[in-house]
């Protein structure tokens, strides 16, 4: 399947999905607002009802205290119990017929169940109770003889005589002779469940005046009191269930009494014990719950009804599901409705749609297609060029290692050349100075040969003169042995001294030849020994001229050396700085390299992808 294809199909599943999703959500949506709706009418449904019985409540007490006033009824009630018991019961017809004409028309017109006259002690005097169209009424005579007790079913408004009244001693069912519970000392009004049924109950005191003999003045006073009850029942159900729209069912304790629904067996008792009890109808409150009658789901509430202190029943007021299951299937209707116009027409502009969408699709994924053929080859030939710059680069690397190595090594012995052209600038500057003190040393040589060739010279001449003298003094004893002889005997001793003279002459002259030859011999290697000291003081002065030049390459040797250390340290902070640099080239190279062959991986991924989104396009499989 093509993406043209595909791209329609997935329109069409997306808008049904949707669509049925969007009818799931607003069926929720909707279900939940109906219930609440429900739940609102119910309430509503409630408030009616409880304005209902708040205005039957009020009527009830107002028409009660009518009831206890009308006709000047006080005074005829003070005639029954205080006076009627020294008259015969022909007498007291008359104030019976017209405590019974009083309670008919009342139960009539304001459609009243049950309306009892008592005594102050409960005692029972006049009775009416409402039977349809008819008026079960009757009163109890007392006597002094008897207790006799009259009544009979009245219809129709005509006038009331007592000739077929029925005779007995007790009032018929639902009536007591004597009242039970407190005798009211004020007008009240409350919920009762009486016989099985729930009424209402109100009650007024009889009040009236009374001639006091110890005092001799009126007083007020109370001769009795009147109760009026209104049935809760069927009526007011059917009534409820027209003005509200609901069902209305009303149960005694837990078992149906009357209403709409008369197979709706059961409420349920759960939230109702926890209410609060007293019977106050402004402060009312509703339990929500669910019940089926007959198959039929409702959604119902329930407002349970309490008298003096205890709970007698509740009120049902029920609205049926189907109901709201029926709005909310119209409105899930309608979006299916709507749902079948957008299928409808979304089908053209999906096709409309897959159509321009798959056309230029399918032009880029032909161009991707070479693009991602062209990315391949690149990211290859890439990879290969990252891997032989790593290699290179770690090469470089070891390279300048193992030059930073041997400029390690230069350095080291750049500085011991160093060191040694300064010790030999120092022994140069120091020869320097020995060959100017040697110089220094030679010229007084020099000058003390000189002098001593000089004092050589002096001692020739001195020779000469001894030898001069010798000569001389050799003459002189020539001459005077000659004169010895001349003397004879007289001069032998003469002759001998003159001899020894002579002798001594002769060696003095011997001794001043050898002295002259040593002299002369002294002399000679004198000279020989200052020529050779000028031919020394020469070589000295160049050997100082060579010293101070040797001294001066020392020192230009002892500066190119710190120089040249300097450069190589240099080169060497260099070199180092390149060495990291490669290193740091030959870790990029490998990163480079990695990334080349991930690139080339995600090349042939790419092409694979391609590959499929042309399958995809063009329809048919593509490689996984």
């Amino acid at each position: 399947m093509n993406l043209r294809n595909r791209l329609m199909l997935m329109a069409l599943l997306l808008v049904i999905v949707v669509m049925l999703v969007s009818t799931v959500v607003v069926y929720v949506i909707i279900t939940g607002q109906n219930r609440d709706a429900a739940r609102d009418l119910i309430v509503k449904s409630y408030n009616v009802m409880v304005d209902d019985l708040t205005t039957r409540r009020n009527g009830l007490l107002t028409l009660t205290r009518q009831m206890a006033v009308i006709d000047q009824m006080p005074g005829k009630i003070k005639f029954i119990t205080e006076t009627g018991l020294g008259v015969d019961e022909d007498t007291a017809r008359q104030t019976f017929k017209e405590i019974i004409a009083a309670m008919r028309n009342a139960a009539k017109t304001n459609e009243l169940w049950r309306i009892t006259y008592r005594d102050m002690e409960g005692g029972l005097i006049a009775f009416a109770e409402s039977q349809g169209q008819a008026t079960l009424a009757g009163y109890v005579f007392r006597s002094k003889e008897a207790v006799v007790v009259r009544s009979k079913l009245l219809k129709g408004e005509g006038e009331i005589k007592f000739d077929d009244w029925q005779a007995g001693n007790a009032p018929p069912p639902g009536f007591s002779m004597s009242g039970e519970g407190d005798k009211p000392k004020q007008e009240i009004c409350d919920m009762r469940q009486i016989e099985g049924a729930i009424a209402m109950l109100a009650q007024a005191p009889i009040m009236g005046e009374s001639y006091n003999r110890k005092t001799g003045n009126l007083e007020t006073k109370q001769f009795g009191f009147v109760t009026i009850s209104l049935m809760v029942d069927q009526a007011f159900c059917e009534r409820m269930a027209r003005l509200t729209g609901m069902e209305v069912d009303i149960f005694v304790g837990d078992a149906f009494r009357a209403g709409t629904l008369p197979d709706h067996k059961q409420i349920g008792q759960e939230g109702l014990d926890g209410q609060s009890q007293g019977w106050d109808l402004d402060k009312h409150q509703v339990v929500h719950n669910n019940a089926s009658v007959q198959g039929q789901d409702y959604f119902q509430g329930v407002m349970p009804l309490y008298g003096k202190d205890k709970y007698i029943g509740a009120i049902a007021c029920l609205y049926a599901k189907t109901v709201v299951n029926r709005n909310t299937w119209q409105i899930v209707k309608l979006l299916m409705l709507v749902s079948l116009g957008c299928v409808l027409m979304i089908v053209p502009v999906s096709i409309v749609f897959s159509y321009r969408l798959s056309k230029p699709i399918d032009m880029a994924t032909t161009e991707l297609a070479g693009m991602s053929d062209q990315l391949a080859t690149a990211a290859s030939e890439m990879s290969a060029a990252s891997q032989t710059l790593a290699a290179n680069s770690s090469k470089q690397a070891a390279s300048l290692e193992e030059a930073t190595a041997a400029l390690e090594q230069m350095t080291a012995v750049t500085k011991q050349s160093t060191n040694g052209a300064l010790q030999a600038d120092e022994l140069s500057h120091q020869s320097g100075e020995n060959l100017v003190q040697a110089n220094v040393s030679m010229k007084t040589l020099m000058k003390s040969m000189k002098d001593t060739a000089e004092a050589g010279n002096n001692v020739v001449k001195v020779v000469q003169t001894i030898d001069g003298i010798a000569f001389q003094i050799n003459l002189l004893a020539l001459n005077a042995a000659v004169e010895a002889a001349r003397a004879g005997e007289a001069g032998a001793g003469f002759a001998v001294v003159a001899d020894e003279v002579r002798n001594l002459a002769m060696r003095s002259a011997e001794a001043s030849q050898n002295t002259h030859k040593l002299v002369e011999d002294i002399i000679q290697k004198i000279e020989v020994e200052s020529r050779m000291v000028d031919e020394t003081d020469k070589l000295y002065g160049k050997v100082a001229v060579g010293v101070q030049k040797v001294a001066g390459l020392v020192k230009e040797i002892s500066s190119s050396s710190n120089e040249q250390l300097r450069d190589i340290e240099q080169v060497h902070k260099s070199v180092d700085e390149m060495n990291q640099g490669t290193q740091q080239n030959a870790a990029n190279s490998e990163e480079s390299a990695a990334a080349s062959e991930e690139i080339s991986a995600q090349a042939s991924r790419m092409h694979e992808y391609v590959a499929v989104l042309r399958a995809l396009v063009k329809g048919g499989r593509g490689r996984s």
